[in-house]
């Protein structure tokens, strides 16, 4: 993917610290995708997956901002 600028409100960070996933790993993930390993999942949802810590796969849906 393009550089990505992430911003993380409460809830956000709440249920993915919750999940076990750390932010950092989170954004590095999304950072380091292909831009065939993002797919768009309705709306204005994406979805990636990819390896975060300990080899686990994470799965991140998140949003873009409209340019």
């Amino acid at each position: 993917m393009e550089a990505e600028v992430f911003r993380w409100n409460e809830w956000n960070i709440d249920h993915a610290t919750g999940h076990g996933c750390r932010i950092a790993e989170i954004e590095s993930i999304v950072r380091h995708a292909r831009r065939h390993e993002a797919r768009k999942i309705g709306g204005e949802k994406w979805r990636v997956v990819g390896r975060g810590t300990g080899d686990r796969m994470i799965e991140v849906i998140f949003l873009r901002d409209r340019t």
